[in-house]
């Protein structure tokens, strides 16, 4: 997992937890973690959908190294839908179970940090987007997991509000006859996808509002509804869009066919058959700046979305990029990858 340093802007006072006394050499060393932590929360004066809504969190632990037998992570998590820009930490999505059992942050987007991690920074930046209008909550926490449980180390919350950006002119006709290929509804009933042949829509169940209209082929829902994955182009086409419902925007393509989500669809890993080519991917994750065209080692410029170019920095949600020789025999056992959220390692 790569991790980046940033500067801390400024400092809030911070209550230390109490001490555990079946655990008194982790309680110690918690209080001394305790004792270290700065957080500074900025965001613009006010959050506006759709133009300025993102919020930073800038974190340090000025304390020595955590010890890699003891699970310690920093997390922060927002009560509203996110996304995250930058790297530096693991995102998960609101179904998605926390690191070592961890419940805080459950159920909301959460940023992780494993301090225990021996490559991880002890100081960070963490910047979101605010996809809803409306009051949320940033929270965040120290959190040890020892013998004795889930153990809050520091913990604090920021109150803010975002408010609804420019309106936006959507096309939709409530008494359109056409009859959808095939209607789908995601698991937690929000959304309705209507698939037609090269093309696809995806309605609030709800309001019935449009959410997303778009080309493409076999469109998919992802197992939590949050996510949507479909060909690009012709029969042919190996190449898939990604579309996050929350925010109502592709994210990203990926080559499949094959494509499997995990841990409550924080991770996407995609497959290629052509390339023997295996990608893991946070799917909350966006680069803090957009990709540039760059030429690659051939000379052939091409999109810095994929890192192919040997001057193109991996992008932002880049876990693990493996790829075996297109066809030259290559087993699939050996174009592997494997990640543990607990540790925030990923491998191949």
């Amino acid at each position: 997992m790569r991790f980046k340093c940033a500067l801390l802007l400024a400092a809030i006072p911070i209550a230390a937890a109490q001490a555990a006394p079946c655990d008194d050499e982790a309680s110690l060393a918690f209080d001394a973690l305790a004792r270290n932590v700065s957080v500074h929360i900025g965001s613009p004066p006010t959050l506006t959908i759709g133009s300025d809504a993102q919020v930073s969190l800038d974190w340090a632990v000025n304390a020595r190294r955590v010890a890699d037998d003891t699970p310690v992570y920093f997390v922060a998590a927002s009560s509203a839908p996110m996304r995250f820009l930058g790297v530096g930490f693991l995102a998960l999505t609101r179904d998605a179970p926390g690191p070592t059992g961890i419940t805080f942050g459950q159920q909301q987007s959460r940023a992780v940090i494993p301090l225990h991690n021996p490559t991880a920074d002890m100081r960070g930046s963490i910047r979101m987007q605010a996809l809803r209008a409306g009051a949320l909550e940033l929270s965040w926490a120290l959190v040890g997991r020892t013998v004795c449980g889930e153990r809050i180390i520091a913990e604090g919350k920021s109150a803010l509000s975002a408010s609804p950006g420019s309106p936006q002119i959507v096309i939709q006709n409530p008494y359109d006859l056409e009859k959808p290929d095939q209607v789908v509804v995601s698991d937690d009933g929000r959304h309705r996808l209507h698939v037609f042949a090269e093309r696809f829509r995806v309605f609030d169940v709800e309001t019935g509002a449009l959410v997303l209209e778009a080309q493409g082929r076999a469109p998919n829902l992802s197992p939590t509804g949050r996510f949507l994955a479909a060909y690009q182009g012709g029969r042919d086409g190996r190449m898939l869009d990604l579309f996050d419902l929350e925010s109502g925007a592709r994210i990203g393509s990926v080559m499949g066919p094959a494509l499997i989500w995990q841990n409550g669809d924080s991770v996407l890993i995609s497959g290629a058959e052509q390339y023997e080519r295996v990608l893991v991917l946070q799917t909350l994750v966006d680069d803090a700046t957009p990709p540039m065209r760059e030429k690659n080692e051939f000379g052939v410029e091409e999109l810095c979305e994929r890192g192919f170019a040997t001057t193109c920095r991996p992008p932002a949600r880049l876990l693990a990029d493996h790829e075996g020789c297109n066809g030259c025999g290559a087993a699939w056992p050996e174009v592997a990858a494997a990640l543990s959220v607990d540790t925030g390692i990923a491998a191949r």
